[in-house]
């Protein structure tokens, strides 16, 4: 098998992950709160799974709290715009996790929506639809992220 036979049959695994994990936990009417700990889940096991293949003498590196792992994914080149995106989506996730019965507002996501054509005209028609929208396209990123860092060889 080519490089290029590995890298493409990488790239096919990470789409199929991806759809899978959309397909079995966004199906029917979703709240908030399940859309946006489903996505942080999401994430934070492509950042596990990025981090695992570049440190793989050190696997102890997946232990570490979230905000780190942000911290590390950023030094080893995961681009700051999908840095800033994981924070958001995590600052989102505590805020449900510490006020019960949290609810999203425009103000929250409207960093995220610059990933997707939905405006806070939709927002306020139905915003469970244009949450899952949005979120949708991060993860579609985070794949794309994940891939690219996963590629990067960290050298004992």
């Amino acid at each position: 098998m080519t490089k290029q036979d590995a890298a493409d049959n990488d790239n096919n695994e990470q789409l199929e992950s991806f759809i899978a994990f959309r397909d079995a936990n966004w199906s029917g009417d979703l709240t908030e709160l399940q859309l946006i700990i489903s996505t942080h889940l999401y994430i934070e096991n492509g950042l596990d799974e990025m981090l695992d293949k570049i440190f793989k003498y050190d696997n102890e590196i997946t232990k570490l709290p979230f905000k780190h792992k942000l911290i590390v994914a950023s030094g080893v080149g995961l681009d700051h715009e999908e840095i800033e995106m994981f924070k958001k989506i995590n600052s989102l996730r505590n805020k449900f996790a510490h006020k019960l019965n949290y609810k999203i507002n425009w103000n929250d996501i409207s960093t995220l929506s610059k990933h997707s054509t939905y405006t806070k005209r939709d927002w306020d028609k139905d915003k469970t639809r244009v949450l899952s929208y949005i979120l949708s396209a991060v993860l579609g990123l985070t794949t794309v992220a994940f891939e690219y860092g996963a590629k990067i060889k960290i050298e004992k």
